[in-house]
């Protein structure tokens, strides 16, 4: 199954002003929930606010709870896994 880590590339600027590969790996913000294995909530990206200020730094880490920041967003990759099969693993 899947193990959360979505790979996400972020973007920035150098000391003089030129696009930047700031990190590239899995993201720092992967939740899971014990009771259900192989279940995943991975937050790739935030914003503070619309439209977005390309120079804004990375603001995943900070994020706390389901909601956006007011006027912002959250770019979020869930990954369910599929229903057992048996009816009483499924009650469980």
């Amino acid at each position: 199954m899947g193990d959360g880590k979505v790979r996400r590339v972020v973007k920035g600027f150098d000391n003089e002003g030129r696009s930047t590969i700031v990190s590239d790996g899995a993201s720092p913000a992967i939740k899971s929930i014990p009771g259900r294995p192989d279940y995943y909530s991975t937050n790739v990206r935030r914003t503070g606010a619309a439209p977005v200020d390309i120079t804004e730094p990375d603001l995943i880490e900070g994020h706390v709870g389901v909601s956006p920041p007011a006027n912002g967003t959250v770019l979020r990759v869930i990954d369910f896994p599929p229903e057992p099969k048996d009816p009483e693993e499924r009650a469980r």
